[in-house]
């Protein structure tokens, strides 16, 4: 049976409930690798069949660009974008007074990282739905 990425979406909350800043990381983590995953298989077929050369998966920057071609409008390949560098920012920076950190927290005018888990599961859904509607690639 195949993973679906909508357990990673509901997965985020539970991880926020630890009251834990590795929760709240972890949230983060999880919203974005479900758009990912939704993105990269609506795109290039289930775990990147379709990617060409194999056995390469599409890098999350080359997802992203699929995605923005694909849509109309850029809102959730942009989306996605701020999803993939929070996720980065979450998983590998380790101090709250990081400047990556702080200016991630400025931008979204959050505190820490439990705010940041909450916007980040929020704009998470919005894509996800998005996603969920596009018609897979023929």
């Amino acid at each position: 049976m195949a993973l679906d990425p909508a357990d990673f979406l509901a997965q985020a909350p539970a991880l926020m409930e630890t009251g834990r800043e590795a929760g709240y990381r972890s949230a983060i983590n999880r919203a974005y690798y479900a758009c990912h995953l939704m993105a990269r298989d609506r795109l290039f077929g289930l775990d990147a069949a379709r990617w060409d050369p194999p056995p390469r998966r599409p890098s999350h920057r080359a997802v992203i660009r699929a995605l923005r071609r694909r849509l109309s409008t850029g809102d959730a390949a942009q989306t996605l974008e701020w999803l993939r560098q929070t996720r980065e920012i979450a998983d590998y920076v380790r101090g709250d007074a990081h400047p990556e950190a702080q200016a991630i927290f400025r931008l979204h005018g959050v505190s820490g990282w439990r705010e940041l888990a909450q916007v980040s599961l929020v704009r998470a859904r919005e894509v996800f739905a998005a996603l969920q509607r596009l018609p897979p690639e023929a």
